[in-house]
């Protein structure tokens, strides 16, 4: 009896283990499983696709330098001080842009998610882009503006002159106009005291 509960036992554990796999193989997120010393405990493959790493990195108690130092052979990360809460890594052989997760276990383990957050990245550049583009648009329509504002107050300016100096030229003219005026004007009236004189 109690070696039929013993496998018993087992089988349920088995089965919960197997079904816990096929969840988390399941998750779009990678996901790792680090103990206290820091040795490989539990991953989904999502986690081996994301990164590219060969299985026989992957294993069970593979102390997570191993795995840091294939990453570092591509040129992705160098050392664990690496680590911090979230951090991206940049996967220049596949052009992916992970976000790194890493939260404490109770026993001093880690657990560390991965989540590709490549087209939020190439979203956010295509963003700047359009935002700097939009800037430049701007920066050109206001030196535009400003130069086409300068050559209208430089037109004003000399449609205001051209005006005062039309004015001046006919303040001129009718003085030149009237002076003869004014001269024949008081001519005639000297010749008109002068006939009235000589009639009386």
């Amino acid at each position: 009896d109690a070696r039929q509960l013993l496998d018993d036992a087992s089988a349920a554990l088995q089965q919960n283990r197997d079904l816990l796999q096929i969840a988390l193989d399941q998750m779009e997120q990678g996901i790792t499983v680090f103990d206290k010393d820091l040795r490989l405990a539990c991953w989904n493959r999502q986690f081996r696709h994301l990164l590219g790493l060969p299985e026989d990195v992957v294993q069970v108690g593979i102390p997570m330098s191993d795995i840091v130092e294939q990453l570092h052979k591509r040129g992705v990360i160098r050392s664990l001080t690496a680590i911090r809460k979230p951090w991206r890594m940049d996967l220049p052989s596949t052009g992916k842009v992970l976000e790194i997760q890493v939260n404490a276990m109770p026993d001093g383990g880690i657990v560390a998610t991965y989540t590709d957050i490549t087209a939020a990245v190439e979203a956010d550049l295509m963003r700047q882009k359009a935002a700097e583009v939009l800037e430049q648009r701007v920066a050109d329509r206001t030196a535009e503006l400003t130069r086409v504002n300068q050559q209208l107050a430089r037109a004003q300016a000399e449609a205001e002159e051209a005006n005062l100096g039309k004015t001046r030229f006919l303040a001129a003219a009718g003085h030149d106009i009237l002076q003869p005026l004014n001269a024949a004007r008081l001519y005639s009236t000297a010749l008109a005291e002068k006939l009235g004189q000589s009639e009386a």
